[in-house]
This record gives structure tokens, sequence and C-alpha cells, in this order.
């Protein structure tokens, strides 16, 4: 599990993880669209992706805090590894 503030209005770039993806939305605005079909998430929503979905995210414009969750969590690990360290 990682929780992890993401700055305003950052994209993703379309993906897909060997994993689900599970995501909980703490503050801020991020748009998901997974499969071509979109829908912006705000505080207090959840939602997942699962493998071989296609999806790309980006945040709104004072950017989110989001708890994202993968399974099995060695997906999260390689994913996190790419993530600059927050001071």
């Amino acid at each position: 599990m990682c929780g992890r503030g993401l700055r305003a209005a950052p994209r993703s770039g379309e993906h897909a993880h060997d994993a689900i993806e599970s995501f909980y939305v703490v503050s801020g605005e991020l748009e998901d669209v997974v499969n071509g079909g979109s829908r912006i998430m705000k505080p207090g929503m959840s939602w997942f992706v699962r493998p071989p979905d296609k999806v790309r995210h980006k945040t709104g414009p004072a950017g989110a805090k989001v708890v994202v969750v993968w399974a099995p969590g060695m997906e999260g690990r390689r994913v996190a590894s790419r993530w600059p360290r927050e001071p």
C-alpha cells in the first residue's frame, strides 16, 4: 500500500499493471481513464482496475492525495521504486 501526494495536473500516460490496482482519494481530484472510459474521482471515492485494463490518471488543478493498493504487493514495490522521494 502506498499513500501518495500527486502534483497538480500530472498525467501518468496509458499503462497496465500485472496486479489489481485499487485507489482511494483522500483529497483533491483524480481523472481515471480505463479502457477509454473516463470518470472523475473525488475525496471519499474508491475504485479499482485489473489486468489487462489500460489505464491513465490525471489529477485536477490542485493535485490529489491518493491511497493506492496493489495486489499482489510486489507490483506496488516495483512501481513505487520509480517515484522520486518526497522530503
